[in-house]
């Protein structure tokens, strides 16, 4: 009871850091342009730019210097302040962000865009969420699909300030981190000048 007293104190204390660590999953959705910095000469040379989107169904799309690999994704999750984004380029990305990207380009959208008649109308995950998400999984080569360069799982310390979402990685938690961005700086954007291979003008 007494540690709950302080708590609260704490959070009338200083509102605007208890609320720089309040994030929900309504405030990843959509379209985000990021400033990223790597600790590797690598990721380095990438440059500082890349774009995600993070749909409300969990499926998720990178491009630009996230990555050496410039653009991927899979499925995302939100827990507590931490947000997991898995990279299973090949069961994922061509069947169904691919085909969604075209979509919502060919409407005339941004990525910003969330049409669930396109969101909604995606293939099934080949593999369930208790499944996907368990160590054991994401450890074998079975989570990447042979593709070992390619996958990864990616968490972050995720936390809001003003309109920018701040990510830290978490390696304890993270796997295949060669050249994956440490550290970003999320800001909203339509992406309506992004080439589904990962390039934004």
């Amino acid at each position: 009871m007494r540690s709950r007293g302080w708590s609260i104190l704490w959070m009338l204390t200083f509102p605007s850091l208890a609320a720089a660590q309040t994030v929900k999953e309504v405030d990843l959705v959509g379209a985000w342009r990021a400033e990223v910095e790597h600790g590797d000469s690598v990721g380095n040379a990438l440059g500082t730019h890349a774009w995600l989107v993070l749909w409300p169904d969990s499926l998720w799309w990178w491009g630009g210097a996230l990555h050496y690999h410039t653009h991927g994704g899979a499925r995302w999750r939100l827990v507590g302040d931490t947000l997991w984004l898995g990279n299973d380029y090949e069961p994922y990305f061509h069947p169904m962000i691919q085909p969604r990207i075209e979509a919502i380009q060919e409407k005339g959208y941004g990525l910003a865009a969330m049409d669930m008649k396109i969101i909604g109308n995606r293939e099934p995950y080949d593999v369930p969420d208790s499944i996907y998400w368990s160590k054991a999984f994401r450890d074998s080569v079975t989570a990447c699909s042979g593709q070992g360069k390619q996958c990864g799982t990616w968490v972050y310390k995720v936390s809001k300030r003003d309109q920018h979402l701040y990510l830290v990685r978490l390696d304890s938690l993270s796997r295949n981190t060669r050249s994956v961005a440490t550290k970003a700086v999320l800001t909203r954007d339509s992406l309506t000048t992004c080439h589904w291979l990962g390039d934004c003008d």
